[in-house]
């Protein structure tokens, strides 16, 4: 085997090994994009449940409000006798 076709058979080689890489490079690019979409879908997943919290702690706050509300005409109608 002389020089030029030593230097062939690495050119043909290095080819098969360019075309593999693509190959696996096209791969990867797919993966990481049906990642990303699984990834956009869990963060809308984390999103939804962190507005249903925040709408629930609102409520809570809101009702807490009310019961202080309450509370207060409840001190103000009937107070604590005072002690001595």
């Amino acid at each position: 085997m002389n020089n030029e076709e030593k230097i062939l058979t690495v050119l043909e080689q290095m080819q098969t090994n360019i075309g593999q890489m693509q190959a696996d490079i096209k791969g990867l690019e797919q993966g990481q994009t049906e990642m990303r979409a699984e990834m956009n879908e869990r963060f809308d997943a984390v999103n939804e449940r962190f507005d249903n919290l925040e709408f629930s702690l609102n409520e809570a706050w809101t009702d807490i409000g009310k019961m202080a509300d309450r509370l207060e005409i409840h001190e103000t109608a009937y107070p604590l006798p005072k002690s001595k």
